[in-house]
């Protein structure tokens, strides 16, 4: 992984905590040229929709693949 990836990741983490707030660790990462993946379980489809808000904008993210699923 390099820098770059390693920042856009902690940079993607600290968004999520600010809008999922105590459901943020139930989201798993990764990033892949350019993509960066979400994935995990939620309780609503609307907490879902926050993670992939909270991190579309983060720059150098090209593409955010929302594989949350939502209980």
């Amino acid at each position: 992984m390099t820098q770059n990836s390693a920042n856009l990741l902690a940079q993607a983490k600290q968004n999520l905590r600010g809008q999922l707030r105590g459901h943020a660790d139930r989201i798993r990462l990764t990033w892949m040229n350019g993509s960066l993946v979400l994935a995990g379980r939620l309780p609503t489809f609307y907490q879902k929709q926050l993670a992939q808000e909270a991190v579309r904008h983060i720059q150098g993210v090209r593409n955010v693949e929302n594989q949350i699923a939502v209980d």
